[in-house]
């Protein structure tokens, strides 16, 4: 694979600008702001909240998961496209990580990886290397990578869902992405909702086992 920084630079860098133009507004419109309780029975991963437990959050949003991660004494650590982001959230993390710095993540250290409302948001050109990135700090047999992502009835990502900043791919798509990474994967919810972009959201479990 390609390091990030060799690919769309240009594509890239727009989105940082984008994304901190948000997180700087604070435009609760574009950005999540969902809470433990809204966020973690939604994943199904309950039983995997408990103090000492490691995880990386992919897409940190408002920041308001990430404190009461913290609260409940999770190692929680911080991923996102947005240092300003990154910089709300600092104070409550272990360790945060820009897409200037994937390959910094530990290997096979997070007990649970949660993304949520982040996966329709990444072009296709950097999917697999994040993907890849994100799977290689996932602990073997035991850690669980909870991934939200949307779908589309007009198929695999199309120009109108792209025009709109919004990548949508089937459940059979992004399974049959993961197992090219290694991984294998659960689907435990699909919602269809009533939306002119999107109409299906997911619930993946993903896992990492030793070959």
């Amino acid at each position: 694979m390609f390091p990030l920084k060799e690919r769309d630079t240009m594509s890239i860098e727009k989105r940082k600008e984008f994304w901190d133009v948000q997180h700087g507004k604070r435009n609760l419109k574009t950005l999540s702001g969902h809470t433990y309780s809204q966020t973690i029975p939604f994943l199904k991963i309950e039983f995997l909240i408990k103090p000492g437990v490691t995880i990386l959050e992919v897409g940190v949003g408002t920041g308001y998961l990430t404190k009461q991660l913290h609260d409940l004494n999770c190692k929680i650590s911080g991923l996102d496209i947005s240092e300003i982001a990154l910089k709300k959230v600092e104070p409550y993390c272990e360790h945060i990580y820009t897409l200037d710095n994937l390959e910094k993540l530990p290997n096979a250290y997070f007990d649970l990886i949660i993304c949520m409302y982040v996966i329709q948001h990444i072009p296709n050109s950097f999917l697999e290397y994040e993907l890849e990135c994100i799977l290689k700090s996932l602990k073997y047999n035991t850690g669980v990578f909870a991934m939200q992502f949307a779908s589309s009835d007009k198929g695999e990502i199309t120009p109108y869902t792209a025009r709109e900043g919004l990548f949508c791919h089937s459940p059979e798509w992004i399974q049959s992405y993961i197992k090219r990474l290694g991984g294998t994967s659960n689907l435990m919810s699909s919602i269809k909702i009533n939306h002119p972009l999107v109409q299906g959201v997911h619930v993946l479990h993903i896992k990492k086992k030793k070959k």
